[in-house]
């Protein structure tokens, strides 16, 4: 997935802007957690597979979810 699928994204330059961080923080955590909501009844359901629909890494999935207090496996 690249920026222009992601058009709610753009300018979000990380490190460049502690508001944008936060926003763009919330938008992945909403991504994940909304596509983990659609497929919460999948066996197949992993971590990899949230991050790709938000497009983020697995590592990054993982902080955005340990910022909200939220662990994943």
């Amino acid at each position: 997935m690249c920026d222009a699928d992601r058009p709610f994204l753009r300018g979000f330059a990380l490190g460049a802007d502690p508001v944008a961080e936060v926003l763009a923080a919330a938008t992945h955590r909403a991504l994940s957690q909304s596509y983990v909501e659609r497929h919460l009844t999948d066996p197949g359901l992993s971590a990899p597979q949230v991050a790709a629909a938000a497009g983020i890494s697995v590592r990054h999935l993982s902080r955005v979810f340990a910022a909200a207090g939220t662990r994943i496996r």
